[in-house]
């Protein structure tokens, strides 16, 4: 099942075939992988090579030890399925898992980029709002959203309990409006010293980051967000389908950011 020839540490490949096999419900009886000894023999490995390989699952939580019980998996990754737009909240709340919010930091008028500004449409003296919220799932970070809020909907959002409350909920009860379509890009980027201390991660090691620009069903951006996720914690999937018929959905115009419909 080891690749001796492959440039890959063992211990690196051990580890993947492990955390495989974690995903795949292979342990889901007990929630135990097998003892260093039964990996050693199973593998035919070093215990060494085992114990880096465990050590690597534990720095990851994808595994915990437990003193006298042996080592357990962690709660499966969560999965955001981008075929339709959801809050973060809904993301849990439709998977099943129980998750709690906290705020990192709120600034009602923050002076963002220009590069932030065009998304959002506006000019140098409009108001934007920055929230920084840390998702966890049994008192883990797993996501660390950066919320830049076009100001026209600040009043709508600032001042709730952000921590209960959804901002999509608010803005479209409170704000009269629909939260129509937005614009996603995912990249895979190195955690700096901020992501290591919100997301307990190694510093320089990998973290995966989906931007949305979400905009209303009349074109105008509402948020700039920066999600950065966990990435033993949290995938992203998406179905798509080989068509040569057009799709009967919404669309973007990349240049002005307007919603144009199918024809």
């Amino acid at each position: 099942m080891l690749d001796r020839d492959s440039p890959i540490p063992l211990y690196s490949q051990l580890a993947a075939d492990v955390q495989a096999r974690i995903d795949r419900g292979e342990f889901n009886q007990t929630g135990r992988i097998p003892t260093e000894q039964q990996l050693t023999d199973e593998y035919a490995v070093s215990r060494i090579t085992v114990r880096q390989a465990i050590a690597s699952l534990v720095e990851s939580n994808i595994v915990i030890r437990k003193q006298g019980k042996g080592t357990f998996f962690t709660q499966s990754r969560i999965e955001q399925n981008l075929e339709s737009l959801h809050s973060l909240g809904e993301v849990f709340s439709q998977t099943g898992i129980a998750s709690d919010i906290k705020i990192l930091d709120i600034q009602a008028d923050f002076n963002a980029p220009d590069s932030i500004r065009r998304k959002l449409h506006l000019a140098d003296d409009e108001q934007i709002a920055l929230i920084k919220r840390q998702h966890l799932v049994d008192g883990v970070p797993v996501v660390c959203a950066y919320i830049y809020l076009s100001g026209i909907f600040c009043d709508h959002v600032l001042g709730e309990d952000l921590e209960k409350h959804s901002i999509y909920d608010l803005l479209e009860k409170k704000s009269n409006i629909e939260i129509a379509v937005a614009r996603q890009e995912i990249t895979a980027l190195a955690a700096d010293a901020d992501m290591t201390r919100v997301l307990h991660v190694r510093q320089g090691g990998p973290l995966l980051c989906m931007e949305n620009v979400t905009y209303t069903d009349e074109g105008t951006p509402i948020d700039n967000t920066f999600f950065y996720c966990h990435p033993d914690r949290y995938i992203f999937v998406a179905t798509v389908r080989r068509t040569k018929t057009q799709a009967a959905l919404a669309a973007l115009d990349p240049e002005t950011g307007q919603v144009l419909k199918p024809v």
